[in-house]
């Protein structure tokens, strides 16, 4: 997860936002580890999870709090080994700064210890619904009818 910090995501709900992302991290705490990102210079409330079992805190710089789209996509290779996809993020078309956001998936995969599989395909992990059988389901507004920068082609997504 990663602190709400973004004003123009939350507008003047930003401390509702924080408050709500504080309940959720403690809900899923009490069945498994949480690692909260938190960017340093804009992370007022964070606090509240210092000391929290099962929850642990990590700086690192954010844009925004979209890991589903800024944050690597986790597969497993023929043996079983995982990997973080790091995608090339453009902040939705450069509709959104990038910044601080395009190292976010790397710094995941380095904290779960996971090989980085960097690609330049810009596109967005939370795009994407994988199952437990490599069965990946996405739209074409996903991928063909992009405002994004230099997006990949049919032929090349598939």
């Amino acid at each position: 997860m990663a602190w709400p910090l973004s004003e123009r995501t939350f507008g003047t709900r930003l401390g509702e936002a924080r408050q709500e992302y504080a309940d959720v991290a403690h809900a899923i705490a009490a069945f498994e580890p949480v690692r909260m990102l938190y960017d340093p210079d804009n992370c007022s409330g964070v606090e509240a999870l210092e000391g929290v079992p099962n929850i642990t805190l990590a700086e690192c710089p954010l844009n925004d709090s979209w890991v589903r789209d800024t944050g690597p996509t986790f597969v497993l290779d023929t043996d079983g080994n995982l990997a973080g996809v790091d995608w090339a993020f453009d902040g939705w078309g450069a509709d959104w700064p990038t910044d601080k956001d395009a190292g976010i998936a790397s710094q995941i995969t380095a904290l779960s210890g996971a090989k980085r599989v960097q690609l330049q395909m810009i596109f967005e992990g939370g795009a994407l619904n994988i199952d437990d059988r490599a069965t990946i389901v996405t739209t074409r507004q996903c991928f063909e009818y992009r405002t994004r920068i230099g997006g990949p082609s049919k032929a090349e997504f598939e």
